[in-house]
């Protein structure tokens, strides 16, 4: 078989080993699972690695074509040319244990975020905070203090600062001394603050506008698509859609500084718009053209509050069908602006899998830094690792009270690190594993166990490694493509 090699980075790593058949479009790859390195199968061949695949892999675990390399024929065996790819089940198991790092002390804590209330003035059909919300609650100053001081002593330089609610802007005077205070103690340190809000961009005046761009904060703007979607989805305690607020605030206040500060939409869509997906992104390109204002990958609503529908099957297909036309349109941009912009500055997708095939780094199968190197802390002060598993819903995911003696319980912290037997087979049967970085120990929640993979979550990241792959590999057809590294070098 002739295959171009879209690495120039071969491993040689010994004969055993696993290869991984994927196809999307009309472009067929395979993937070595320990190596890192994705080969592209040229057309003409693409009929017959298909049939070779199909006749001797193992399907398990939802994994398509997988296949193990000391199966392979002669003909496979030339793929790479000698250079072997290896990964077997007890390698990868070994490198799971080697990952279950423990953190028993507080160290290099990067961010902290503060939800300041447990207000809002929407009621937005998805919120996985909408029980939590019906208590009127705000932070206090003294509360808001300690967790400021508890995450410059437990961090090192550089530091994150984010607000969070309810709807923050409600609170924002104590936003604004939060702010002070912390940057008279970065100054006063020497250390490197930033600072950062999501809002959904239904209160705004010119003082919050000037504070934000004085303290240079990163805004992320909660807009789901034109007023038809968006009004579908969030909705004001009256019973009316937000659309027409968000836009008039945009227009007049936040487009006055998307020049310089970082202001980006967020975007969640429900499975009834996926087929509004070119709509969407034509939408969100003219008002980023308007207001100067970025978009980022739309993602998916894993929640319904009036059904508790947590993320079907039938509609995460639809999903990912929806992500590939999403890639498409995404190359296309950068095609016609001759510039990879669209992918790093504008973040259109989440680069990480692109960084791994660039740079073959070491993985870590430690999930989210959640509880880890982040946390959040809630108006009573209650600490948590996750905004998306509030303590008011789920409180057993408490690590403690800020106000208390000893405020971090290690034995929750550590407790998503801890690797059972079940996880380790299930990843270790993963043609993923080198790759994915872990799972999301909410979503695993959501759907009943915390240690074991959450099965959507898995098919959304193999879909975003395929999606990432075939990104590459049309950019560099074009000659377009660069490393993030040389792309911010350049």
């Amino acid at each position: 078989l002739s295959i171009h090699f879209m690495s120039n980075n071969l491993g040689k790593e010994g004969r055993k080993g696993s290869l991984f058949h994927f196809e999307i479009y009309d472009r067929a790859y395979l993937y070595g699972c320990n190596s890192l390195n994705v080969y592209k199968v040229k057309n003409r061949e693409k009929e017959l690695v298909s049939r070779y695949f199909n006749s001797h892999s193992s399907l398990t675990h939802n994994h398509e074509h997988l296949i193990e390399y000391n199966t392979v024929s002669s003909e496979i065996d030339q793929i790479s040319k000698h250079e072997h790819i290896n990964t077997n089940c007890s390698a990868i198991i070994d490198d799971i244990e080697k990952s279950n790092v423990t953190f028993t002390e507080l160290h290099n804590i990067k961010q902290l975020t503060l939800v300041v209330t447990q207000t809002c003035n929407l009621s937005c059909n998805y919120c996985y905070f909408a029980d939590s919300l019906k208590e009127d609650k705000y932070m206090d100053i003294k509360t808001a203090k300690k967790a400021i001081e508890f995450l410059f002593e437990h961090s090192s330089n550089q530091v994150s600062l984010a607000f969070f609610g309810g709807e923050p802007l409600l609170a924002f005077t104590l936003i604004k001394s939060c702010t002070e205070f912390a940057n008279i103690i970065a100054t006063n340190e020497n250390r490197n603050i930033s600072f950062s809000i999501i809002t959904n961009g239904t209160i705004a005046n010119r003082e919050i506008i000037r504070f934000l761009s004085k303290y240079n904060f990163d805004v992320g703007i909660s807009l789901d698509g034109p007023d038809m979607i968006h009004d579908s989805l969030r909705i004001s305690l009256n019973g009316e859609g937000s659309h027409s607020r968000v836009i008039a605030n945009v227009n007049e206040y936040f487009s006055k500084v998307s020049d310089s500060i970082n202001i980006r939409f967020h975007t969640l869509i429900h499975n009834k718009h996926y087929k509004y997906v070119r709509r969407l992104y034509k939408y969100f390109k003219d008002l980023e053209n308007d207001t100067g204002i970025t978009f980022g990958l739309f993602c998916r609503i894993r929640y319904l509050k009036d059904s508790k529908d947590f993320q079907e099957h039938c509609y995460f297909n639809l999903y990912k069908d929806m992500l590939c036309e999403y890639a498409d349109m995404l190359i296309n941009e950068c095609l016609e602006s001759n510039s990879l912009a669209p992918i790093y500055d504008s973040n259109r997708i989440d680069t990480g899998y692109l960084e791994k095939l660039d740079n073959k780094g070491p993985n870590s199968m430690i999930g989210c830094s959640s509880g880890i190197q982040s946390f959040e802390v809630y108006p009573d002060g209650t600490i948590s690792g996750c905004r998306q598993l509030d303590p008011f819903n789920y409180p057993n995911s408490a690590f403690g009270n800020i106000n208390e003696l000893g405020a971090i319980n290690d034995d929750c912290r550590t407790e998503p690190s801890i690797k059972t037997d079940e996880a380790n087979e299930c990843c270790a049967n993963c043609w993923m594993v080198n790759i994915c970085g872990g799972s999301c120990y909410a979503e695993n929640i959501y759907n009943g166990n915390m240690r074991i993979p959450d099965t959507i979550s898995c098919e959304y990241k193999q879909t975003l490694f395929k999606v990432s792959v075939y990104i590459k590999d049309r950019l560099s057809e074009s000659g377009l493509w660069k490393t993030k590294k040389s792309y911010y070098t350049q």
